[in-house]
């Protein structure tokens, strides 16, 4: 016999001594399995047990097959394993492409099992997840099914251990019987095997009254970590029993004895070898004419069980990752919350923190999986250290959390709370080579008389939309016009959508000219729709939607080759053209793909990328991925493309990033030009940044100039070839040209073009 058969014999001999083959359904494992699959999310979950010719499932949720074939699963190849045995997607693996599991009904994608090991090379089953979609398992997920694995094969073994203790109990319960009489011998024998039946138990005792005498059965003493055949008295026997719990079990002896009073305890014992166990003890009188013979009963040690049901609680309330309260404990604890609120007569406020990890899924992408899940932890860890010990702290979902504010919570609480986890996320930590600087965006509501726990978690999350919708990194309260403002939200995201599928999305360009000749050297490229109607929809009815990562993506994707062909079809009529500008968004550089899609969209009609000026924000730089913005802008500088810091002096740390940031020119924000005039302030801020431009060596576009005095006063400022010759101030706005199509505005510079005098200062006609 070779060693893989003789491997296989002596698992089936093994697997034969657990009598679960075809077995009745385990109600424990029913509900393990059962729980198992919520917890992750997979289309089902399993025990299987692998036998000579076939796979049965012991306990399944989620499928209906009681068994497979053997040929057929994945269970066999799980078992040759001493580890978790994953598939990511089995229509991609050669093992199991043709499997008839994969090709036809259930089509499993994903499998992931952990063996059941009895002892080192058996295995009896195995305890596996199975979806219908491809998937990965973390670290953690994977660690957790280990132990779950340990949580099944436990509740086997305790089938297994019930049954021959049901055996050796009812021998020595049979031992006695030969002394009484037929009928109190049947009435006995019934009452005892149901008794053992009923509580499943391990090992059995008896207490004989006239002699004192202490009879253990095998597993009794196995149970109590003494040698077999030790004689065991009164005291040794109390020994067992911490302290506190040794008055506990004389009384229970008592009142079997003198009343016929039956016990079914759970206690705590330390054994002779200092292991501390748990253990459930029964006991029953023998009762002869009008006094009792002797007690008899069970033991069965339940210290497994109990830490299998304790982990598997721990599984279904606390979350793996960041041992906070999961989403099913936070439901439950908010329901109870406001039970109490409705007992208390709506004395308890309530109140509703809904945390989001910003740019989580961005990180995940750029660091890895690995990134994402220490700031995840991070995150977790600041929260509780900050408020975890006056409210529940949990964590609902991939990137969400959750806070509630008990006892007498106010909008103004909650806004103190709400700035006190913000600040202590935000610190950075080391991650690797890459410092990560976390940031959440917070929405938070008070319960009124009225709310329920489903509308207040409504309330909640409309603020939280309301938070990162308003830049997040923030936190916004909960006010009724919210639900106005997101429906808008949604419509227009519908809306923009709708447009990128019928390709209505358009670039119009609005020229940027030199302040002292009004000659145009740039244009910027700005996204319309063209509605079904004929209509032009401008940007600013639309740039809501573009809070939308996957919106703003493909807007970007649709305007780059349009812009791209516009430019081709200007050089080729000898239009004297430089540059265009093109805004980049958060999603373009998140993506990752940013530099191949221009090479590609320029490149594809011979334009030079010299001809391009990426337009950026500072919350692009700001947004949590400082080191990858700079080196993706870096590369397309080297690709010959210029970059400018768009609406320049808004953002919280103008100044300091444009010590580091590798850009060509600043545009002035819109905002400071409509003040040059009317706001002191004003004139002096952009004069210093004319005079910061010149000694940084950048150039300076001020945006949104719309009357001549404003022009004027930009002249004066030195906004033009002033005291340096070689420095020229740049502006755009409705003064000179209002955005235009591609035909409108090849035509404004052929006339620029032709008649340098044709570019006076007034609005021009806002174009079709």
């Amino acid at each position: 016999m070779n060693s893989s058969l003789a491997i296989e014999t002596e698992r089936l001999a093994e697997l034969a001594t657990f009598e679960t083959t075809d077995s009745a359904p385990s109600a424990p494992l029913n509900a393990l399995v059962d729980s198992v699959r919520e917890m992750f999310g997979v289309t089902a979950c399993a025990v299987t047990m692998l036998d000579s010719h076939r796979v049965w499932f012991k306990a399944v949720a989620g499928l209906d097959a009681v068994q497979i074939a053997q040929n057929s699963a994945f269970c066999d190849l799980t078992l040759q394993s001493d580890k978790i045995f994953v598939v990511e997607d089995a229509l991609a693996d050669d093992r199991f492409a043709e499997s008839g599991l994969v090709a036809e009904a259930p089509h499993v994608r994903f499998y992931a099992g952990v063996p059941l090991v009895v002892q080192p090379g058996i295995a009896l089953g195995s305890l596996c997840l199975i979806d219908v979609k491809p998937r990965q398992l973390t670290e953690a997920e994977s660690s957790l099914l280990c132990r779950l694995g340990l949580v099944a094969l436990g509740l086997i073994e305790s089938h297994k251990t019930a049954t021959q203790g049901f055996r050796i109990a009812a021998d020595a319960a049979l031992q006695h019987y030969d002394l009484m009489e037929q009928r109190q011998e049947a009435s006995l024998r019934d009452r005892h095997f149901s008794h053992v039946e009923a509580i499943a138990t391990i090992g059995s005792w008896t207490f004989d009254v006239s002699t004192e005498s202490i009879a253990w059965s095998d597993e009794s003493y196995r149970i109590f970590e003494i040698p077999p055949g030790t004689k065991i008295t009164t005291e040794r026997a109390l020994s067992i029993y911490p302290k506190h719990e040794r008055i506990f079990v004389r009384n229970l002896v008592d009142l079997a004895l003198n009343e016929g009073k039956s016990f079914d305890e759970e206690m705590e014992i330390v054994t002779d070898v200092g292991t501390t166990k748990r253990v459930r003890v029964t006991g029953d009188a023998e009762i002869v004419g009008t006094g009792a013979r002797r007690l008899y009963g069970t033991v069965q040690d339940i210290t497994q069980l109990r830490a299998a049901e304790s982990e598997l609680w721990q599984a279904e309330n606390y979350d793996v990752l960041t041992g906070l309260s999961n989403r099913a404990a936070f439901s439950a604890h908010l329901a109870d919350t406001f039970s109490r609120r409705v007992a208390f007569s709506d004395n308890v406020m309530v109140g509703l923190l809904l945390v989001d990890v910003d740019r989580l899924k961005d990180l995940n992408e750029t660091l890895g999986h690995a990134a994402g899940d220490a700031v995840l932890q991070n995150v977790a860890d600041r929260m509780f250290e900050t408020v975890g010990q006056e409210a529940l702290v949990a964590r609902i979902g991939g990137d969400e959390f959750a806070i509630t504010l008990n006892g007498s919570a106010t909008e103004a609480e909650a806004a103190m709370v709400a700035a006190r986890i913000i600040a202590a996320v935000r610190r950075r930590f080391a991650f690797g080579r890459e410092t990560i600087s976390p940031q959440i965006s917070v929405g938070g509501a008070i319960a009124d008389r009225n709310d329920t726990t489903d509308s207040l978690r409504q309330k909640a999350g409309l603020a939280l939309l309301a938070s990162k919708a308003a830049g997040r990194g923030g936190y916004v309260a909960f006010r009724e016009e919210m639900r106005d403002a997101i429906v808008r939200r949604i419509n227009m995201v519908r809306h923009v959508d709708e447009a990128l599928l019928a390709h209505r999305v358009l670039p119009f360009y609005q020229p940027i000219v030199r302040l002292d000749t009004a000659e145009i050297v740039a244009l910027e490229a700005l996204a319309r729709i063209r509605e079904p109607n004929g209509t032009i929809l401008a940007a600013g009815a639309f740039h809501e939607a573009l809070d939308e990562h996957r919106i703003a993506y493909g807007l970007t994707g649709q305007m780059l080759p349009q812009i791209a062909a516009d430019v081709r079809g200007w050089l080729d009529a000898g239009i004297g053209f430089q540059r265009v500008g093109i805004n980049a968004t958060a999603a373009d550089f998140q993506s990752g793909d940013l530099r191949s899609r221009l090479n590609d969209s320029f490149g594809n009609v011979g334009v030079p990328l010299s001809h391009v000026v990426l337009e950026v924000t500072e919350s692009v730089f700001l947004d949590g991925n400082e080191a990858a913005v700079i080196k993706a802008i870096s590369e397309l500088r080297g690709d010959g493309m210029r970059v400018s810091l768009d609406d320049f002096g808004t953002g919280f740390a103008s100044l300091t990033h444009l010590r580091s940031l590798p850009v060509d020119s600043i545009k002035v924000d819109k905002s400071f030009i409509d003040g040059l005039l009317v706001d002191a302030s004003s004139g002096p801020i952009v004069e210093t940044l004319i005079d910061l431009a010149r000694k940084l060596g950048l150039g300076i576009v001020a945006e949104g100039i719309e009357t001549a005095e404003q022009l004027a006063r930009l002249r004066s400022l030195a906004c033009d070839l002033g005291g340096d010759p070689s420095f020229v101030g740049l502006g755009q706005g409705y003064l000179f040209a209002r955005p235009g199509d591609a035909e409108t505005t090849a035509t404004l510079m052929r006339e620029r073009a032709e008649r340098p005098d044709a570019a006076a200062a007034r609005p021009r006609r806002r174009p079709a």
